[in-house]
């Protein structure tokens, strides 16, 4: 290869073959077998929150609020929450949280977590505020994370404090 010649010269001059029938069907049976693999893989790697409790281990599926917009937003406006689904919402320190009602249609559980993913405290059956004012829910304890459920969701399932959170965010 001189230096006037450069890869993509050689690659441009290269004669590649056509597929064959038989290279076409072995490429799309492997594509039909691998799609719902991948799907399945793809579903089960969703954020979700697994609560170690006494009577075992309750899985709930999250939607995050990783910055302060979307933390600020949270459930506004949502009309329903399936029971297992909730929010989780992250911030860079531990603190005591200050939660509200604003729009939220739902009433909510939110249940607190410290550093250690340890329940520091659960607000629970919080009523919906669909217009102002709305009070404001501040948890007893210094929080990392807090995660809001359906009411009713802590009570029905033993969540409290000293209660171990399992967070699985990917």
């Amino acid at each position: 290869m001189n230096s006037q010649t450069n890869c993509l010269d050689l690659v441009a001059d290269a004669e590649f073959p056509l597929p064959t029938r038989r290279s076409l069907r072995t490429l799309a049976v492997g594509l039909i077998v691998a799609l719902p693999l991948i799907a399945t893989l793809a579903c089960s790697r969703s954020p979700k929150a697994v609560f170690v409790t006494p009577s075992g281990k309750i899985e709930v599926r999250l939607t995050i609020a990783r910055t302060a917009e979307e933390r600020e937003r949270g459930l506004m406006f949502k009309s329903s929450l399936a029971d297992g689904q909730g929010m989780v919402f992250l911030f860079e320190d531990e603190q005591p949280r200050r939660f509200w009602m604003k729009h939220t249609f739902v009433p909510l559980d939110i249940v607190f977590l410290d550093e250690t993913g340890r329940v520091v405290d659960v607000l629970e059956n919080l009523p919906v505020c669909p217009s102002e004012p709305c009070p404001v829910y501040t948890s007893r304890f210094p929080s990392r994370t807090a995660l809001e459920l359906k009411a009713g969701f802590a009570a029905r399932h033993g969540i409290r404090t000293g209660t171990k959170v399992e967070l699985f965010l990917y």
